[in-house]
């Protein structure tokens, strides 16, 4: 797969393309496609609806202090059918397992995203 054929799945699969998947696109294509079936996969084949995986994903990257993944876990949420208020018991049980930062970083988001 081209690099362009590469990023345009990306973005149709995850709703985004990041910096770094443009880096391997561009130098590692290989990894990148492997990067990726792997993640298919590991969302494709799953018990769990679509909002329950997309509010625990928005926890993990909570938990990880990772903005850009928090933005994109939460505009996955709503469109899986979160609420705000499902969006903000996920980051609350985040911060009980990760402390403060977790929530400090993640309620910044949500707030942008939300209000208050």
């Amino acid at each position: 797969m081209d690099k362009e054929e590469l990023l345009k799945s990306i973005k149709e699969s995850r709703g985004f393309v990041e910096d770094f998947h443009e880096v391997l696109a561009s130098r590692d294509p290989e990894l990148l496609e492997s990067w990726s079936e792997v993640w298919s996969r590991a969302f494709k084949f799953t018990s769990l609806d679509s909002k329950t995986v997309s509010l625990i994903r928005m926890a993990v990257v909570s938990a990880l202090r990772h903005e850009k993944a928090i933005e994109h876990s939460m505009d996955q949420a709503v469109a899986a059918g979160a609420t705000p208020e499902e969006i903000l018991d996920a980051i609350k049980v985040a911060f009980i397992f990760t402390g403060v930062p977790t929530l400090v970083t993640a309620l910044s988001i949500y707030k942008r995203k939300f209000g208050v």
